[in-house]
C-alpha cells in the first residue's frame, strides 16, 4: 500500500499535470491516474479507465490518500455516453469508495458552462440551466449532475466551477486557445471574437495555485480558519444538517464561515450571525 496526501484523477490531462507537478513541488505526496499515455510526472502513476469500476476503486484503496482532486475531463466533441461516463459514473464511483472515509476531501472541477448566459450575468448562488445551451450541451448537463452527485453525497467537498483555463502545458507548448488566435494575427488575419457575452479566463499556473491554497490545511475563509471536524463534533454536525433542505444547509454553512453577502451562501443574509 503506497498511502498518498493527494490522488489526482485525471493526471494526465492539461489542468490535473499542473497540478501533479505543483502538489508534489509543494511537499505533497501525490498520485496519479491517466489514461492512455503515462506522462512524465512526479508520484506514483495509475493507469485507469474510468470505464473500470474496480481499477478506480483499487487505486483509491492502494493510495489510501487524504484529498482526492477530480479533474478527469472528456473531450467536448466526445459522444454524450462519454461524457456521462466520466462526469457522472466516475464521479459516482470515487464518491462510493471514499462513502466511508468522512476525513477524505474531495474536490470537483466543473465549469461555468452549467449556466447558459441566457439570464445576463449570474453569480454562484442561481440555479444552473445546462438544458438550456446549444453549445456544449452534453458536456455542461454531465458536468451539473457530477455536481449534484457530490453535493448530495458529501459535505467534506468543494466544487469548483472554472470557466477559460488557458496557459502552456507542463512539456511548454501553449494550449490551443491561446495558439490559435496567435497563428491567425501573426498571419495579419483578421481575428472574429465574441462581442456578446463577458469571459473570465484563468492562467493555468494561477488556477493550481489557487486549488493547493484551498485544500491546504490552513486554509481561511472570509478570516476563519477552515478546520476538519472529528469525532463528536463531526457527528453532531452531521446530525445537525441532516433533516435541513439545501438551502438550510447553506444558511448552516454562512453562519459558520460568516459569509453573508455572496456566492451560494447569500440566502443566508437575514440571518442572525451568532446563532445555530
Amino acid at each position: 500500500m503506497n498511502k498518498v496526501d493527494l490522488l489526482v484523477i485525471g493526471g494526465s490531462g492539461f489542468i490535473g499535470a499542473h497540478l501533479v507537478r505543483a502538489a508534489a513541488r509543494a511537499g505533497y505526496s501525490v498520485a496519479y491516474t491517466f489514461n492512455k499515455n503515462r506522462p512524465h510526472l512526479p508520484g506514483d502513476a495509475y493507469q485507469v479507465a474510468l470505464e473500470r469500476e474496480n481499477r478506480l476503486e483499487a487505486c483509491i484503496e492502494t493510495t489510501q490518500p487524504g484529498i482526492i482532486l477530480y479533474c478527469a475531463k472528456p473531450a467536448l466533441s466526445s459522444l454524450r455516453s462519454v461524457h456521462d461516463q466520466v462526469n457522472v459514473e466516475g464521479v459516482r464511483w470515487v464518491l462510493a469508495a471514499i462513502a466511508d472515509s468522512p476525513h477524505v476531501l474531495f474536490v470537483y472541477l466543473s465549469t461555468s458552462a452549467v449556466f447558459s448566459g441566457h439570464a445576463g450575468p449570474y453569480t454562484e448562488s442561481d440555479p444552473p440551466d445546462p438544458e438550456a445551451r446549444a453549445l456544449y450541451s452534453a458536456y455542461a448537463l454531465t458536468k451539473h449532475e457530477g455536481e449534484l452527485a457530490v453535493l448530495g453525497a458529501r459535505s467534506n467537498a468543494i466544487v469548483a466551477r472554472l470557466a477559460r483555463v488557458n496557459g502552456r502545458d507542463v512539456q511548454g507548448s501553449l494550449n490551443r486557445r491561446i495558439a490559435e488566435p496567435l497563428e491567425i494575427l501573426r498571419a495579419g488575419q483578421p481575428l472574429p471574437r465574441y462581442s456578446d457575452r463577458y469571459i473570465s479566463p484563468i492562467g493555468v499556473d494561477n488556477l493550481v495555485q489557487a486549488l493547493l491554497e484551498v485544500i491546504a490545511p490552513g486554509f481561511s475563509y472570509h478570516g476563519k480558519r477552515a478546520t476538519t471536524l472529528r469525532g463528536h463534533q463531526a457527528r453532531a454536525f452531521l446530525e445537525d444538517i441532516e433533516c435541513l433542505t439545501f438551502g438550510e444547509q447553506q444558511q448552516a454553512m454562512a453562519r459558520l464561515t460568516g459569509n453573508y453577502k455572496r456566492g451560494n451562501e447569500r440566502v443566508a443574509k437575514n440571518h442572525p450571525r451568532n446563532t445555530w
